[in-house]
């Protein structure tokens, strides 16, 4: 017995051993130079599909368009264009200077007449191939240009000025100016994500108000903004009551500053640089509009409460996504969405709906104001995308993505391994039969709270090297065995000669 456990002892020592080592190992730098390899790999994977065999498979799934003729792009690291028609034929574009021969050759082809007359030509390219070659002068000067992102078609242009940018055409009136692969991944993300209306509070800075807000909104089943009275001189302590949620706040602006006015009409401001701060630290999505006019929604100044167009309002809060959301807010005038700046988990897009100042100036001050005419510049400063799906993967929010997957994999590790875990268990915890208690309802309680901490516990958090020391015992014994094999012939040689 006592050999058995002087084994055992050098067992767990050994394993302590390997364990330390691969943990050191880790922090050294393996499992970073493992992710690492395998996003190079992930990205090698991506860079194969950017030729045009990424593009044309991907145009059967628009939507018909039955006097449009396609032609998807593939633009090359020379800045060549080449333009290929869904039945294979293919024309190549080296100078801008060739565009219009070119395009005069192809409206020449069968494939773009119906009944008599040509097609509309309309062209198609991935993001990857906008940015990642350099073809911008010939793209530049195509009319009818796509831009093709997650089998989706957007009207894209270039947009020539003392700073060059492109501009696509997310929806019917609404535009997104870019410059940079980041900047269109994470407006198209911001515009098209969802509006989720229980999470949507409509701000009102009153100072005179001492009442904190509640927690949850009150309109999750209706469309009228949740209404939320807070008092500017304690912001940290509001905010973080609504962490995790998207605030709506409107006013003045003046410098870096908003003006507001509340119910008495008694006029203050708010330093637009700690809202911003602040809103970060709690993880909250502002959307800020400015507009002529300082009074604070609850107050019967407030230009939103003498609309004699309610419905749009509630419209525009009953939208699917932000985009739908700025839309009708701004009357379904065109609006162009700039991106501002990235920091941290948060990106920040500027909104500038297009309206004459004859316009702007008398939204605030008729007296038939409609509530789609709330504001003349805008400010969205939100999640970034990656931060949106690490929020969206949480189970309990406020605590990291990466902490409940390791928990998960960790109980499932300690599970594929349950003789080795439940032995590993005994021996922290000895298991008390039933007779050590007075009754049996101790036991119960006993037996419940034991495998509770074994399984939500122990597992939980030692689940993954339970896994490891099993397979590395599994290695032991097998090497334990090939040593013996290979030490039998010797072995019975010893044997021979000592018994001569």
């Amino acid at each position: 017995m006592r050999a058995n456990n002087k084994r055992s002892l050098q067992f767990l020592l050994f394993l302590f051993l390997v364990v330390s080592v691969m943990h050191d190992s880790a922090d050294a730098g393996i499992l970073k130079w493992l992710a690492k390899a395998g996003q190079e790999a992930g990205e090698a994977g991506t860079k194969l599909g950017r030729k045009i065999d990424d593009v044309l498979p991907r145009l059967s799934h628009l939507p018909d368009e039955p006097n449009v003729a396609r032609m998807g792009l593939d633009v090359d690291t020379n800045g060549s264009v080449t333009l290929h028609s869904e039945n294979g034929k293919k024309w190549v574009v080296r100078r801008e200077d060739d565009l219009p021969s070119t395009l005069e050759e192809i409206y020449k082809q069968p494939l773009l007449m119906i009944n008599g007359k040509p097609r509309q030509l309309k062209f198609y390219l991935s993001v990857d191939q906008l940015f990642d070659n350099n073809g911008t002068k010939i793209l530049s000067r195509i009319d009818g240009l796509h831009l093709l992102a997650k089998n989706k078609a957007y009207p894209l242009e270039r947009i020539e000025s003392f700073k060059p940018y492109w501009r696509v055409n997310v929806q019917d009136d609404l535009f997104l100016n870019f410059e940079t692969r980041e900047a269109l991944e994470e407006g198209l993300w911001r515009l098209k994500s969802g509006f989720n209306k229980g999470n949507i509070r409509l701000i009102s800075f009153l100072p005179e108000t001492k009442e904190l807000p509640n927690k949850l909104a009150t309109n999750i089943n209706g469309s009228q903004p949740s209404l939320t009275k807070i008092n500017p001189d304690s912001l940290d302590l509001n905010f973080n009551i609504l962490r995790h949620q998207t605030l709506i706040i409107t006013g003045k602006r003046a410098g870096r500053f908003l003006e507001i006015k509340g119910i008495n009409r008694k006029k203050t401001s708010v330093d637009l640089n700690e809202l911003q701060e602040t809103a970060k630290k709690h993880d909250i999505n502002l959307i800020i509009l400015e507009s002529n006019s300082s009074a604070q929604p609850g107050s019967k100044v407030f230009p939103w409460n003498r609309s004699v167009r309610q419905t749009e309002l509630e419209k525009a809060f009953s939208s699917d996504t932000y985009g739908d959301f700025i839309s009708t807010l701004s009357g379904r005038n065109k609006t162009t969405i700039e991106f501002d700046q990235k920091e941290g988990n948060f990106v920040s897009f500027r909104l500038k709906p297009d309206r004459s100042p004859d316009t702007v100036d008398s939204v605030m001050t008729a007296t038939e104001v409609t509530s789609h005419l709330v504001f003349s510049v805008g400010k969205i400063i939100g999640h970034t995308r990656d931060h949106d799906r690490e929020i969206d993967r949480r189970i309990f929010p406020g605590i990291p993505s990466w902490v409940h997957i390791s928990y998960i994999i960790n109980i499932i590790s300690g599970l594929l391994v349950a003789s080795l875990s439940v032995q590993v268990w005994r021996k922290i915890w000895p298991k008390i039969e039933r007779d050590d208690f007075n009754t049996w309802w101790e036991f119960v309680c006993y037996y419940l709270v034991r495998s509770f901490l074994f399984m939500f516990v122990f597992l939980g958090l030692l689940g993954s090297l339970l896994l490891i020391a099993a397979f590395i015992i599994t290695v032991f014994n097998f090497l334990m065995v090939v040593l013996k094999t290979i030490l039998w012939p010797f072995r019975l040689v010893g044997r021979v000669f000592s018994s001569r």
